[in-house]
């Protein structure tokens, strides 16, 4: 019995470590299942969504190239409430 559980305990140790090592090529992958890229030209305006603004920027400025849109609009964050 507690060969079955150090044997379970040392391969979710692995597990764990190989997903973290891995998080952001994982996590990436898994935010493209939600990529959404269905632009069609002449939009009135692009918007830009908080998040990674270095990425985002490009793409918003390839599109404004390409004539998708004319305007562009730019979510920012909040700072988190930390007191109530």
């Amino acid at each position: 019995m507690l060969k079955k559980m150090v044997t379970l305990l040392v391969l979710f140790l692995l597990i764990s470590g190989a997903v973290a090592l891995n998080a952001s090529n994982i996590l990436g992958a898994y935010a493209g299942l939600f990529r959404v890229d269905t632009a069609s030209k002449g939009a009135d305006a692009i918007v830009l969504l908080a998040g990674n603004p270095g990425i985002r920027m490009l793409k918003v400025l390839e599109l404004i190239e390409k004539g998708y849109g004319k305007d562009v609009y730019i979510t920012t964050t909040r700072k988190a409430v930390t007191q109530y």
